[in-house]
């Protein structure tokens, strides 16, 4: 699963990346002009997170049983 998600972190950073600079990094929502590229910098790094805490979770419960 966090292999999965590792592969999901670098498609993100990939389209962050892309976007980062480009006329096509805005994009009106509800709440006003938001920054595609930031948003998908801040999604990288909930994933990242997510993967960190997946695989603390995985390596303590191989140690437990």
């Amino acid at each position: 699963m966090a292999a999965t998600l590792e592969d999901l972190v670098r498609r993100v950073t990939a389209l962050a990346e892309a976007s980062a600079g480009s006329q096509d990094d805005t994009v009106l929502g509800r709440t006003g002009t938001r920054s595609i590229s930031f948003e998908l910098f801040q999604v990288e790094k909930s994933l990242n997170d997510a993967v960190r805490r997946l695989t603390s979770l995985t390596e303590a419960l191989r140690h437990q049983g």
